[in-house]
């Protein structure tokens, strides 16, 4: 079998063309679906053989033109994307140089928001490219601000923190979308400062509107600005956006937040809880965290006690709606 499929690897450019005796049109059928490509009866003549041949040739030379288009197709895609790379890398420089103070707060929003786009399955690589571009362009649309709001945030508890702060989303989508292989960075930064709820800017948008990666750039960036504000600690800024988890923020990405927080500085945790894989799950275990699964649902509270059949309940739910985050139970 290894044998045919280099075989048939080396042959596969190679123009066949069976001769045959056999007047049976099946196994003529037989022969080209095995890989012949045209076919010729016994006796042979001249003329046939020349014209058959003239065929071939053309058939391979125009083979090989599509073969080299195809290479000079895909050098210029990979042109296309170094520079679109590069053209978002020389924006990212220019916004690093205007808000320097940000660098290292935004560095860490980046860092964040990729390992939380990592966790959905939906999400290609795509998408995670432009949800990392857009956590390093978040302050884009704030340019066009007079320099006293620079370093304002944008929203604080789900609203403009100044009157000006209602066009910032409007100037992301306007400066972004100039670029068409941009539009979708414009997109996730012109929707992130919608609310859950509704209740947000520019658009007011229910949830369901709000794409994925705006969702999760929301929360990652409120909580790192407000780390930054009021000088809190990951425990305290992550129980403020936990409080405002449904109302501001998609809850899911709540979780993974203080997922994320928990295996970087074990700051939520506190060495009290511990994360279990479902196989491990055991009857009298104590849940440290409220267990939610992929569509939203709340399985489980905290301070839950683990029977037979909740830990049954937990492992076929999950085998439809997954869980979200590890599952934390008490040391």
């Amino acid at each position: 079998c290894f044998i045919k499929h280099i075989l048939k690897s080396i042959l596969k450019e190679t123009y066949f063309i069976i001769i045959t005796a056999s007047t049976v049109k099946e196994q003529r059928i037989e022969a080209l679906e095995s890989g012949a490509d045209d076919y010729l009866n016994k006796p042979l003549t001249t003329e046939d053989l020349t014209a058959k041949l003239r065929s071939a040739i053309r058939v391979v030379q125009m083979q090989e033109r599509l073969r080299a288009e195809n290479v000079k197709l895909i050098k210029a895609s990979q042109q296309l994307e170094k520079d679109y790379e590069e053209m978002v890398q020389l924006t990212i420089g220019f916004l690093q140089s205007r808000f320097a103070q940000t660098i290292p707060m935004l560095g860490r929003v980046t860092k964040a928001v990729q390992w939380i786009g990592n966790q959905f399955n939906e999400f290609t690589d795509v998408e995670r490219k432009e949800l990392e571009f857009a956590s390093q362009l978040s302050y884009v649309g704030k340019l066009f601000l007079p320099d006293s709001l620079m370093y304002y945030p944008i929203s604080i508890d789900g609203k403009p923190s100044h009157e000006l702060m209602n066009q910032v989303p409007h100037s992301a989508k306007m400066i972004l979308s100039a670029v068409k292989r941009l539009d979708n960075i414009g997109d996730i930064l012109h929707k992130m400062h919608e609310n859950f709820d509704g209740s947000g800017f520019p658009d007011r948008l229910q949830s369901w509107q709000i794409p994925m990666s705006a969702r999760i750039l929301r929360v990652v960036l409120d909580f790192e600005e407000l780390r930054d504000r009021t000088r809190k600690s990951p425990q305290e800024a992550y129980l403020h956006i936990q409080r405002a988890a449904k109302r501001l923020y998609d809850n899911r990405v709540v979780l993974l937040l203080g997922e994320y927080i928990s295996r970087n500085s074990g700051a939520i945790t506190q060495n009290t809880s511990r994360p279990v894989q479902l196989q491990d799950l055991m009857e009298g275990m104590v849940l440290a965290r409220d267990i939610y699964t992929n569509s939203g649902m709340k399985l489980l509270p905290a301070d839950a006690t683990l029977s037979v059949n909740t830990i049954a309940k937990i492992l076929s739910h999950a085998s439809t709606d997954p869980i979200i985050g590890n599952i934390y139970v008490k040391l």
